[in-house]
């Protein structure tokens, strides 16, 4: 290492040391400063909180391979050594590790067994695509979309109805169970809704129909190839301490 380079290490070391003596005072702060501050100044990191923040990535991690070890998984040695697919095992690692809810967790874990594994593996472009999804949408959000998509296929659209009359059919008592089951305050409902058409899994219906005034729509097909992908999500997860159910099925 040149002496330039030390010059700006021990530079930037010692604005690191300074910015945390300005909040010395200030347990909380200094902590999470000290979460930022390279390894070289890892002896300002509060012991107590690394150790806990190893412990939850730990318990991540487990509930993701444990999900693994729960299914078949068709992977050879000589796709651990193909740049695509420790390309979307490296991204799904992350995305676990920085997700909270264990069944959110195990979620990931069937997606990459079936997306990134096996003859049924997607190209690494959609892998992408489909984990960002996956990855934005919070757990209750993925719940609301399978419980929407789970009324569409018990109501079937019957001959010469359009999407507004099918969704009609099931509506009330789809909205129930948003606030009944999934916690959704009543005045959040179309919020909540509008906010799911960003994942591309969900699109309102438009249209000049005699007395609609907004607010019901529709899942896409890209829900339907993600639900390929995540196997059943609307099976119960076995729950540890502290876990909420499964998706849930609806109430018809």
């Amino acid at each position: 290492m040149s002496d330039v380079e030390l010059t700006v290490a021990d530079r930037d070391n010692q604005w690191w040391m300074n910015f945390l003596k300005k909040y010395e005072g200030n347990f909380i702060l200094r902590a999470l400063i000290g979460l930022l501050v390279p390894h070289g100044l890892g002896g300002f990191i509060d012991t107590a909180l690394v150790g806990y923040l190893h412990k939850i990535r730990q318990e991540r991690l487990d509930a993701f391979f444990g999900e693994l070890a729960s299914g078949r998984l068709v992977l050879t040695e000589e796709d651990m050594h193909k740049e695509d697919f420790l390309h979307k095992y490296i991204i799904t690692v992350k995305a676990v590790l920085n997700t909270r809810r264990r069944e959110k967790i195990r979620i990931l874990a069937r997606f990459f067994r079936n997306g990134a594994c096996g003859p049924e593996a997607v190209y690494v472009d959609s892998y992408e695509e489909y984990l960002a999804i996956l990855d934005e949408l919070s757990y209750r959000e993925l719940a609301i979309l399978v419980l929407l998509h789970s009324y569409e296929q018990a109501h079937p659209r019957q001959k010469g109805e359009n999407d507004l009359q099918r969704a009609s059919r099931f509506w009330e008592q789809f909205k129930d169970e948003l606030v009944n089951r999934l916690g959704v305050g009543v005045d959040e409902i179309d919020a909540v809704l509008i906010r799911l058409t960003r994942s591309g899994l969900y699109e309102l219906i438009v249209g000049s129909y005699l007395g609609y005034t907004g607010g019901k729509g529709k899942t896409t097909p890209l829900l339907v190839k993600l639900l390929n992908l995540i196997g059943d999500p609307l099976r119960r997860d076995e729950n540890g301490p502290g876990e909420g159910p499964g998706l849930l099925q609806p109430r018809l």
